[in-house]
């Protein structure tokens, strides 16, 4: 390993013989310091392709120089990643949940695997980008997410938890990229037509369904709502501890006779429950069911194309585009912290920005007149 000296003290760097970057060979870089008992550290940092410079390495040494001088390096036990992962597992994670199911799953049969063995301190920025790029080669993208998020959340326990004192080194891998827009919307025909098949099977599940579509509002958002939540008279409805705060969706003429005629079994109940009056957690299989027996995805290999319960937000929003309402209202209403999100539907009302640029020709035609 041929490491060259920088200008900076105890950061050096050293050349890639196979990877590339602005058509030269990669550079990594790393620092080197001492503990209390002289006890010499050598970490790698990252590559100059990651984003990584010389002068990044030293301010990352000096910030492991300021713990040893404050003792909080080298005095916390040094454990691998599946010491990490056990005890994430069994203090974090629920006994009973889809999520801790699913945790384990990609431990056993992706992450435990490849760098279980390895220790938190010698678990290097290398180490991920080389298992990123195995499980890209046969996973889809979301999947490969979901893996590195897991890793990042074990480490970042283990340090909160003081199991280890170091810098989570997955900090420093790019997350997969991943288009997760949904461009399927149903047709106010369609909409019906499931509307219609619902009611006959279901009247929840036609209620929730009705009230999504009207109203934009979230699966788990309408899951969690409670009968105080319901204005009558200013026809609004409180979503509370949304993705991005508090807000009010807008019944309308529909949502408001759905909700007369569902009973109110306690004053501050769940609207929508399970026969044993549990709360609700996901889609009803009646949903799926008639969504399959309408041919909605018929022939739809393409997951963005598939019609699923959150596809009734996206029909609500499209809607709404389709007739010129300003994205910023639609943002709005969908509870969107920023207008990013929905600028998805922004192509979808090109009448409107057509009719917006035309008011300049009108401007420069009134000249002189």
């Amino acid at each position: 390993m041929n490491r060259i000296r920088t200008k900076f003290t105890g950061v050096y760097q050293r050349q890639s013989k196979d990877k590339r970057f602005d058509g030269k060979p990669d550079v990594c870089f790393e620092i080197t310091y001492k503990t209390k008992d002289r006890k010499k550290i050598w970490e790698t940092i990252g590559w100059k392709s990651q984003g990584f410079t010389a002068t990044r390495a030293h301010n990352i040494r000096t910030e492991r120089l300021n713990k040893v001088n404050t003792g909080k390096i080298g005095s916390v036990q040094n454990i691998t990643y599946n010491q990490a992962w056990a005890m994430y597992r069994d203090k974090h994670l629920p006994e009973t949940s889809k999520s801790k199911t699913n945790d384990i799953s990609r431990h056993d049969n992706h992450i435990g695997p490849t760098i279980g063995h390895i220790a938190l301190e010698k678990l290097s920025p290398d180490d991920l980008q080389d298992l990123k790029n195995v499980l890209a080669d046969r996973l889809s993208a979301q999947t490969v997410k979901h893996i590195l998020g897991q890793i990042r959340r074990v480490i970042n326990k283990s340090i909160q938890w003081g199991h280890w004192d170091g810098i989570n080194p997955i900090t420093r891998i790019s997350m997969p990229s991943v288009s997760n827009r949904r461009t399927r919307y149903l047709t106010a025909d369609e909409a019906k037509t499931l509307l219609d098949a619902l009611k006959q099977r279901s009247f929840q599940t036609y209620a929730i369904t009705a009230i999504s579509l009207h109203t934009g509002m979230r699966f788990g958002e309408i899951a969690a709502l409670k009968w105080p939540d319901i204005n009558m008279d200013a026809s609004t409805i409180t979503v509370l501890d949304a993705k991005t705060g508090d807000r009010h969706a807008l019944m309308t003429d529909t949502v408001r006779e759905i909700l007369v005629q569902i009973p109110r079994k306690s004053f501050d109940g769940h609207i929508f429950t399970t026969v044993k009056g549990d709360r609700i957690q996901a889609p009803s299989a009646t949903f799926e069911r008639v969504v399959a027996e309408l041919g909605f995805n018929n022939g739809v290999n393409d997951r963005r194309q598939k019609f699923v319960f959150h596809s009734l937000r996206h029909t609500y929003a499209s809607w709404m585009a389709t007739k010129g309402v300003p994205l910023y209202v639609i943002a709005e209403l969908l509870g969107h912290s920023t207008q990013e999100m929905a600028n998805r539907y922004a192509h979808l009302c090109p009448d409107q920005k057509r009719d917006a640029s035309n008011l300049v020709q009108e401007i420069f035609n009134s000249a002189g007149q």
